[in-house]
Formats: C-alpha cells, structure tokens, sequence
C-alpha cells in the first residue's frame, strides 16, 4: 500500500469511530434488572425510566410464564428515572425468573434471571408441584408433534414400498 492509502484508511477509520457514539457515553440507559433471586425474595432494580413515575412490577416463571406468587408490587422512580425494590415472591422450585415493568397497562421493560438450578426453599408450603422442574414447559405438544411425524412417515413408507408390478428379467 502506498503511504497516501495507509493514510486514507486511517483518517476513514478514525472518523467512524468519532462519528458513531459509543453504547457507553448514554448517560442513563433504560434497562431493566433482576439483582438477586433468593428464598427471602427477588431484588429487581430499573434505570433510564421516566422520573418520578409509578410502574406496576410483576414476576413470573420464565419457563412457563406462570406468575409467581406474591410476586406483584408497585414500585415509583426517583428524579433520577432509578427504582430498586425486592419483592416477596414465591421461587421455590423456579428455575428462571422474568421481570416484567409496565405503565398503564402497556409492557416497558422485561429481563430474566437464570438461576442454573431449581430453588430449593425450606419452610415453603410443599404443593403437588413441589419437585424441581426438569423438562420441556411444551411436554404434550411436543410429544403430539412427534406422535405425527411418525405416522406421516409409516404412511409414506406404505404409499412408496415396492408392490410387485413389474416382473424379474433374467
């Protein structure tokens, strides 16, 4: 390359780095956290939001999208557009946790919180769900799925197995 390309190229790439802001320089992102997931309660912080504003928070299983129990709270933001609140859920035997913040009905933030195992929490009420959940949220539909590409296959066998037409030359 010659000195006035080398040249070109990197007055080029310096301008496209000053051009585009970095994700870093916006001052207050709107986003949306699950701090912490305990037996005790989930700890849930938001900045970016509209200041001095009421949300209604709401958490469910983030596999089956069942709402935990207990776990709704109305949280209100600072001037700063900040909220940090733990809600009293009920997580035992949760895997994943999603966090849902919303405004007048209308979905604003949601994030998710994986565990990596089940909770197992002593002292929670032990129902007929109490074992950690291991499979597919989607189990009969899957196995409905799969019922029926069998059968279009043992059909497509039998439409296009050899029936004998055509006789042996030797």
């Amino acid at each position: 390359m010659t000195r006035r390309a080398v040249l070109l190229v990197t007055a080029t790439a310096v301008a496209v780095l000053l051009v585009s802001a970095p994700a870093s320089a916006q001052e207050n992102p709107t986003k949306l956290n699950v701090d912490k997931v305990a037996c005790t309660g989930v700890m849930v912080s938001g900045t970016g939001l509209s200041p001095n504003s009421a949300y209604a928070l709401s958490l469910a299983d983030g596999f089956t999208l069942k709402p935990l129990a207990g776990g709704k709270a109305s949280v209100t933001t600072n001037a700063k557009g900040t909220f940090k609140a733990t809600v009293k859920a009920s997580v035992n035997g949760v895997k994943n946790v999603q966090a849902t913040v919303a405004m007048g009905g209308k979905t604003v933030l949601f994030a998710g919180h994986d565990n990596g195992a089940a909770l197992k929490c002593a002292g929670m009420a032990q129902g007929k769900n109490s074992l950690p959940f291991t499979g597919p949220a989607r189990a009969p539909l899957l196995l409905a799925v799969g019922v029926l590409l069998v059968a279009a296959g043992g059909l497509l066998i039998i439409r296009h197995t050899y029936r004998g037409r055509h006789q042996a030359s030797w």
